[in-house]
């Protein structure tokens, strides 16, 4: 790589210098050359990262900026070169990766081979699961009833199906088959296929297919689709990667030349990450390409909700219980984002772009605190957009206050097409955070909901809620104070059930959502405008414009008489036209000096 080059393009001071880098430049000299006050000034094209930008403490206080009217993009991609015609119209190249789960070929997202579910699909088989032994915290109460450890016949292993022909294809290790069950997509992953009497029998992965059937309250049953084979190959557009002889296979676009096209497989999880620091700021910077592996594990994708999905050493047998396996707690696992700012404060994303990436945009976790996101594009994302806060014991009962995730702003942007491959993804969504603000963001084509706020279903609220838990916490979560307000929020619900354009759970006071315009959610029965779910309490909904979804606002948080703890005044349901709704029109969604955003391609 070329040496940085330093020009001290002097500011007010003397201690103070710009640091410009191009193209084939080491960022990570740029980043240890630079000190508290210094500007690092990336010039337009693409920075291939070969790992991940790591900045910590000894960064702080640094400007990574681009250069005047230039656009620099940090990829963690590579570009697919050596293409040769194969079968079926399809081509090939060698692609020097253990993995990848998404494909980009001119700036456009190609979709792995994907087809119907094999016929005539029958529950087949058991198998063993293993839970880990609860382990009850110091100073919580527990519940009896619990019953730990290893159980033998876990029904079902997998499936038997008609279709006999199944058992010759090529790799079936490397198949997955997704489901959609009302609000929730789960993957899980295939072991083996065998020949049996009249026809095949598809034995799955575990834990992660034992989790589908037992994630939350969708579960998974028959698969809707089955994904990643050559055989399923068959559409303009699509691609699949034989993993074991590191060969991609695609078949064109109508008018696509291979030999002019730009074709990019993702190589890094992670793109960059933030954590220790403080006053960091990004501007006009573009972080694209990027994956995410742990759905090709064995683990897969049991999807609960919101991309969170069931660990396996977080279920119990409860054998009075209709489903014999409950999760222990709320402690649902994240799906990761490929950008994080960990434990940091004052870090600022101004301007920049998050695009073709496959896990989620943006991280803010782990005690990060204000922190703000202001005129930025989220777009083409494989799960959620921007994930503020987490569900771990550290978030909702933190041991101290600096774990707290609070005052973060999430402003002036624009946010659209997630939840791409994982498609309960959902725009914005915040775990057990305080204070974070939510504003004036230009939502729309989202899958889920729009923005989510807050987690657990009141089981880790003080006291609890309605359901039996071995955990009773004594004390509130940081849950409190959000502000979700002044947002534009349309076409959201585009592909799953039981959402809303903004959705909450669990006990949040001094919360408030107004002043959001918020219109043509998903024609199923459960799309909503504001979703007060299970355990929401102490929540304000106020002088907000809702018109065309199914259901303005729903309120199932009537036990334990938290709906009463919940005021609902002056909100506009299904009158665009009045001039009462015209005013919070008006003053939702991005504010003037940020519209050139819905212009601005990624």
């Amino acid at each position: 790589m070329r040496s940085i080059a330093i020009s001290l393009l002097l500011a007010a001071t003397a201690s103070a210098s710009d640091i410009a880098v191009s193209p084939g430049d080491s960022l990570a000299k740029a980043r240890d050359a630079a000190k508290a006050g210094d500007r690092i000034v990336l010039r337009g094209g693409v920075y291939r990262l070969e790992e991940a930008l790591r900045l910590g403490p000894q960064h702080s206080g640094v400007t990574w900026i681009a250069a005047a009217g230039e656009k620099p993009v940090l990829s963690g991609g590579i570009v697919v070169t050596g293409w040769t015609a194969a079968a079926n119209g399809r081509y090939k190249a060698k692609v020097d990766l253990d993995n990848f789960r998404q494909l980009w070929v001119n700036g456009q997202r190609a979709h792995r081979a994907r087809g119907p579910a094999p016929a005539e699909m029958k529950f087949w088989g058991t198998n063993e699961a293993t839970v880990i032994k609860y382990d009850n915290p110091p100073g919580l109460t527990g519940t009896p009833g619990y019953q730990p450890g290893k159980l033998d016949k876990i029904a079902p292993a997998g499936y038997t199906t008609t279709d006999a022909s199944l058992a010759d294809w090529k790799n079936p290790a490397d198949m997955e088959m997704g489901f959609f069950s009302s609000w929730s997509h789960k993957i899980a992953k295939v072991e083996k296929i065998t020949k049996a009497d009249g026809g095949a029998i598809i034995e799955m992965s575990q834990p992660g297919f034992f989790l589908c059937n037992r994630a939350g309250g969708a579960v998974a049953r028959m698969p809707a689709y089955l994904e990643n084979a050559l055989e399923l190959l068959d559409e303009p557009g699509e691609w699949y990667f034989d993993r074991p002889a590191r060969t991609l296979y695609y078949l064109p676009r109508p008018g696509e030349d291979l030999s002019k096209v730009e074709v990019i497989a993702p190589k890094l999880e992670l793109l960059m990450e933030v954590k220790g620091a403080k006053d960091i700021r990004f501007a006009g910077l573009t972080f694209a390409h990027a994956t995410w592996l742990r759905p090709s594990t064995p683990l897969a994708h049991p999807e609960v909700q919101a991309n969170f999905i069931q660990p396996p050493d977080n279920s119990y047998f409860r054998p009075e219980h209709e489903k014999g396996w409950v999760p222990v707690n709320a402690e649902q696992v994240k799906s990761p984002a490929n950008v994080v700012v960990d434990s940091s404060r004052g870090i600022r994303f101004e301007g920049c772009t998050f695009t073709a990436l496959g896990a989620a945009g943006l991280d803010l976790q782990n005690g990060a605190q204000s922190n703000v996101v202001c005129g930025c594009r989220f777009e083409d994302i494989a799960a959620n957009g921007i994930q503020v806060g987490d569900l771990t014991r550290e978030d909702h009962h933190p041991s101290s206050p600096d774990r707290v995730v609070k005052d973060n702003q999430i402003v002036n942007n624009v946010i659209t097409r997630t939840g791409r491959d994982y498609h309960s993804g959902i725009a914005v969504v915040a775990g057990y955070t305080e204070g974070t603000v939510i504003a004036h963001n230009e939502i729309f084509d989202v899958p889920y909901s729009g923005i989510s706020v807050g987690w657990g279903w009141g089981m880790t609220d003080a006291g609890g809620g309605v359901y039996v838990d071995p955990i009773k916490w004594e004390t509130p979560t940081p849950a409190k104070n959000n502000r979700i307000e002044f947002n534009h929020i349309h076409r959201m619900m585009l592909r799953l059930n039981d959402g809303a354009g903004v959705y909450t759970l669990g006990r949040q006071p001094g919360t408030v959502i107004r002043g959001n315009h918020i219109h043509d959610g998903g024609k199923s029965e459960l799309s909503g405008g504001v979703y007060l779910d299970e355990g929401s309490a102490d929540i304000e909904i106020s002088g907000n414009a809702i018109y065309r979804v199914s259901r303005p606002l729903m309120f199932n948080n009537r036990n334990q008489n938290r709906r009463e703890t919940c005021p609902v005044h002056n909100n506009l349901i299904d009158a665009p036209t009045s001039p009462e709704a015209a005013k919070i029109i008006e003053k939702a969604g991005l504010e003037p000096a940020y519209r050139d955003l819905l212009d601005r391609k990624p």
